[in-house]
């Protein structure tokens, strides 16, 4: 379980984040929603650690983990997919899903490097046939799923999703958020940051919603569902 208590964070004097508390479940899908600038990604960033908040606590499986670098989260089990997905473009898919598994390295035997590899490609028929391409070749709904794939390499229980329906065509959507359905009924838990909440109430269990770095509604899909004002500003519905 990831637990988030009044956490805050500012740029400045822009405050991003104000008293941002909740919790997502183990086995779960858990989806932040919001507009641009709301705080969604500094939020995934401070449980990522890349960023350190001013106050409050984040705990995974009750431990306090806010002062942990990002390699120690990695090795905690939390990997990040980052919004835009951030793959190294001068790399080759290989090399990318490589990189995802720097921390496990030297842990692993040949075989076991292999079966992991092979379990990605598996799941990402397309990555296999692109495997000595370089990442910056590859379309964006390619990359997006390269950007999981390498994630995925780290060995996460927890896997934080910033955006990764965003600038996609539609059928490419489509396959991302089966992606996730996927992960979920494979047993990872997922914290994912969308405005897509069409999409979102099909596969999460959960909602958050994140406006001006604080946390204004929350409850599960048949409860954004009957929320007038949820359905009209993020379900498309007219007035």
């Amino acid at each position: 379980m990831l637990r988030i208590d009044k956490l805050n964070f500012s740029y400045g004097a822009i405050k991003a984040l104000t008293d941002v508390s909740l919790m997502a479940a183990t086995g779960s899908v858990t989806c932040i929603l919001g507009p641009n600038g709301a705080g969604k990604t500094t939020l995934l960033q401070t449980v990522a650690g890349l960023l350190k908040p001013s106050a409050g606590s984040i705990q995974f499986d009750g431990e306090n983990i806010i002062s942990l670098s990002p390699s120690a989260l990695v090795k905690k089990g939390i990997a990040l997919v980052p919004e835009n997905r951030l793959i190294f473009p001068e790399m080759t898919v290989r090399e990318n899903l490589i990189v995802g598994a720097y921390l496990r390295l030297n842990k692993m035997q040949k075989s076991d490097f292999k079966f992991e590899i092979d379990k990605i490609y598996a799941r990402f028929p397309i990555l296999d046939k692109r495997s000595d391409q370089l990442g910056g070749t590859l379309s964006g709904g390619e990359q997006q799923m390269l950007a999981i794939g390498r994630a995925l390499m780290s060995g996460p229980q927890f896997l934080l999703m910033d955006e990764p329906s965003l600038g996609l065509a539609p059928k490419i959507i489509d396959e991302i958020f089966e992606i996730i359905k996927e992960l979920k009924q494979d047993g990872l838990s997922v914290l994912l940051v969308e405005q897509n909440a069409v999409k979102s109430l099909k596969i999460a269990d959960y909602f958050f919603l994140l406006d001006q770095g604080q946390v204004s509604y929350q409850g599960g899909a048949d409860d954004l569902e009957n929320d007038a004002h949820i359905r009209k500003a993020y379900l498309g519905e007219k007035s």
